[in-house]
């Protein structure tokens, strides 16, 4: 499980799990969103949404055990002084569970080793949720020369609230405050403690949290305490080398400590890492037992309450009128979904983890993927087709079966049970029609049914539509040499990349495809353009678009002066695209490198040879415990076949493979096939006068080049159809 599943979660209940994230403590990610609130540092905050207030103060609770530190100024001739000039003497963090509710203590106390640490010192924040959550002051002084000086009364206090924002999702119903401090002068420690009380919107009584080991900044001690009870357990999960904290029971109190001195900047986390792998240390805090907890707490926050709303009950009804199948049913109703009720994520408000009644969503028609799921759940029931929701992580394909948490997903799909079967939808899916809808899912090794009695995971089946080998895309390219003027390349897209070109066809125009394959086959020959428009073919019944482009150039076969030739050379257009490059420095890392996986992509040439051609085989395999490359060729006839292939076998490059990787990779890219021929009488007259005079070293202008070669052919007609015959 990469870092990243903790940390970047872009869409649906992504952005209530980001910001719970950020919400309690881990909030490197709003460094960007406060400068740019603090454009100028200390000048006022003139922007809807944004006022002045005064701080609120509160004792420091009985619970905290408040760590002391050392209060000598900062050395600005230090040797360890750091580069950027600030370092943090204490980062000490304290949570408490007990008695079901939380509390969170935080104190950082800052050393200013020059005038480059004033500026990132003296912005100070805090982050909590309206109506859950209150945030106090704990601490809030200046340490000059051992000497504390208050400075609470001369700070600048600004108040960010953008619950009204909906493209603000990071911080939707959530309230900012920011602080700066006034008068910071080198050598001072400004000391600063927060008290947040109350859980974050969805996620009370889960006692969830996340601690990482990764500072950015030099830290002196870094002390951390979690505190419960044995009424509220909570589960530690030490990941990523991090170091497991110590636990102290004293009767029903149960305490986890964590204490380190010196704490280096941790090395950049590296990219490109697979998404089971914790590429950063970390602490993962969970107050479900098992993954039963969390469908307890999925089916009280995710599904909506109460019956059937009449006007869901009613457009169900109407939408399904004289069908009796269900399959079909299921199918009118998540086209509707998918395609009429447009996906609106609202943020962090009360219903990032909650939905909206059904009925609301079907008059305003729009919602996240929880809102659709409840309104598609709502629909099937009028219908009389069982169905529960599922949680899925599709950010990374990957949820950790040994880690219960609500913080492991970030999106709702739908089950429906017909037939003994069960049938996924996505109702955040592109519809292939008004009542045709994708039941693709994006590739997630598993996922949580919300159903009643439920205590595990379950893998989520390969979408039948992809086929038996896991493929989406098949490519290739018609060349006939025999006239050296033409090609078509065509291309079959299969599953979720049917329903990605099925949309992109929908909202812009065909030229962009069109532009796109251009880009790659007008390197085969010179003067190459698109004949027309690209022709599609779209079968629902397996999901599969064939999207035909034509091509005419000036002539496809290329002079090849110093070998007094003339021939063709095709090599891979496309696949160099979907084999990941790997750089040197990566191929020296101790860390796996992920690889796309299940892929099985495909390219193929398919060329009509003049008469007479002698061809040598061709049959280049490198095939590896995780990946293939092969490029074969076929004769049949006049017709010459070159296939191309890459596929994965498994989702990464171990470390001692990663090199060879880049190698094969390298070799694999160079990979070519080419075709040539001395005689005259295989390529068009009008070619070969062009050609001798090359030969001849005649400078060739405009004025004596073949009428017929300065414009291109119009290939007939019959060769402007796709393979099938079809188009539209």
């Amino acid at each position: 499980m990469a870092v990243g599943r903790w940390r970047t979660m872009t869409m649906c209940m992504r952005q209530a799990v980001l910001a719970e994230q950020y919400g309690r403590g881990l909030a490197a990610g709003l460094a960007s969103f406060l400068a740019g609130l603090l454009a100028i540092a200390g000048s006022a905050l003139a922007a809807p949404g944004v006022a002045s207030t005064t701080l609120e103060f509160a004792p420091v609770p009985d619970w905290v055990e408040v760590y002391e530190f050392d209060h000598a100024p900062a050395d600005p001739d230090a040797a360890d002084a750091p580069e950027d000039g600030v370092a943090i003497r204490l980062l000490e963090g304290q949570v408490n569970f007990s008695g079901g509710t939380f509390a969170r203590y935080q104190r950082t106390v800052y050393a200013v080793y020059s005038k480059a640490g004033i500026a990132p010192s003296s912005i100070l924040y805090g982050v909590y949720y309206n109506g859950s959550q209150t945030l106090r002051i704990g601490a809030f002084r200046i340490w000059r020369d051992g000497e504390p000086i208050d400075v609470a009364d001369r700070a600048m206090v600004q108040v960010v609230n953008s619950a009204s924002n909906l493209q603000g999702e990071l911080a939707a119903d959530a309230t900012v405050v920011v602080i700066y401090v006034p008068d910071l002068r080198v050598g001072d420690l400004l000391e600063f403690a927060t008290l947040i009380s109350g859980d974050s919107p969805g996620l009370e009584d889960q006692r969830t949290d996340i601690y990482k080991d990764s500072p950015t900044v030099p830290i002196g001690h870094l002390y951390r305490r979690i505190v419960t009870d044995t009424l509220h357990p909570v589960s530690l999960h030490v990941v990523g080398g991090a170091v497991a904290p110590e636990k102290r029971v004293e009767g029903e109190r149960v305490e986890y400590l964590y204490h380190a001195e010196n704490v280096e900047p941790a090395a950049e986390t590296p990219d490109h890492v697979p998404p089971w792998y914790y590429a950063e240390p970390m602490t993962i805090v969970s107050g479900a037992a098992n993954w039963g907890d969390v469908v307890a707490w999925g089916r009280e926050r995710l599904i909506a309450p109460g019956p059937v709303d009449d006007k869901v009950a009613a457009k169900a009804r109407e939408l399904t009128a004289g069908v009796q199948d269900p399959n079909e049913k299921l199918a009118r109703l998540a086209a509707f979904v998918q395609g009429k009720v447009k996906y609106l994520g609202p943020g962090l408000s009360r219903n990032g983890y909650r939905p909206f009644a059904p009925g609301d969503v079907l008059t305003r028609r729009w919602g996240d993927c929880k809102d659709k799921v409840n309104l598609l759940l709502a629909m099937l029931e009028a219908v009389g087709i069982e169905a529960y929701p599922a949680l899925a992580q599709i950010s990374t394909g990957y949820v950790d079966p040994e880690i219960p948490t609500p913080l492991a997903f970030d999106h709702l799909i739908l089950a429906a049970e017909i037939g003994g079967e069960t049938q996924w939808v996505d109702a955040t899916g592109t519809p292939r029609d008004a009542t045709r809808p994708s039941y693709e899912q994006a590739r997630t090794n598993l996922v949580l049914p919300l159903r009643a009695g439920q205590t595990d995971l379950v893998p989520l089946p390969v979408p039948r539509t992809v086929g038996p080998d896991g493929y989406d895309i098949d490519m290739a390219t018609d060349v006939d040499l025999r006239s050296g003027r033409k090609a078509t390349f065509t291309v079959s897209y299969a599953g979720l990349s049917a329903d990605h070109v099925r949309g992109l066809l929908d909202s812009s125009s065909p030229s962009v495809i069109t532009q796109t394959y251009l880009a790659k086959v007008k390197s085969l020959g010179d003067y190459v353009e698109a004949d027309g428009e690209p022709i599609v073919t779209d079968s629902y019944v397996d999901n599969r678009i064939v999207v035909a482009q034509d091509f005419k150039a000036r002539y496809f076969w290329v002079w090849d002066k110093e070998k007094a030739r003339y021939g063709f050379e095709a090599w891979p257009l496309w696949l160099r695209d979907f084999a990941p490059s790997v750089s040197e420095s990566d191929a020296a890392r101790s860390v796996p490198y992920a690889l796309p996986f299940p892929q099985d992509v495909r390219e193929r040439y398919h060329i009509r040879l003049p008469e007479g051609m002698t061809i040598t085989p061709m049959n280049e395999r490198l095939e590896r415990d995780a990946y293939l490359f092969s490029f074969e060729t076929e004769r049949e006839g006049r017709d010459l076949t070159l296939s191309i292939v890459f596929r994965t076998y498994r989702d990464h490059l171990k470390p001692d493979e990663i090199a060879a990787y880049r190698d094969d990779r390298k070799t694999f890219a160079n990979w070519s096939y080419a075709l040539w021929t001395p005689d005259s009488k295989r390529v068009p007259e009008a070619m070969q006068k062009l050609f001798d005079q090359l030969a001849g070293g005649t400078e060739v202008r405009s004025a004596n080049i073949p009428e017929e070669l300065k414009t291109p052919a119009t290939p007939p007609e019959d060769a402007r159809q796709p393979p099938d015959g079809g188009g539209r």
